[in-house]
């Protein structure tokens, strides 16, 4: 985390940004599908997973993940910190 705080206070937004934006358009369907829809009756939604979800899901995955990748990547000359 930088010292400043308007930057603490950026990054914080823009991690709660990302982790809202992950869930509505990956976690939140692959989960849904994969899990909830076990055990929701079909008549209330339930059954199969819906394999046009899972799809979109993993493609969506596969756009986000290498930009984010990049995002928690330490600075040139600045290690990691526990």
């Amino acid at each position: 985390m930088p010292p400043e705080t308007g930057a603490r206070v950026e990054v914080r937004r823009l991690t709660h940004w990302f982790n809202d934006k992950f869930f509505e358009e990956v976690s939140g369907a692959l989960v849904m599908e994969r899990i909830y829809k076990r055990y929701i009756p079909a008549a209330q939604g339930g059954g199969p997973p819906d394999t046009d979800t899972l799809r979109a899901a993993r493609v969506k995955f596969a756009t986000i993940w290498p930009i984010s990748a990049g995002w928690c990547a330490p600075a040139t000359g600045s290690p990691a910190k526990a």
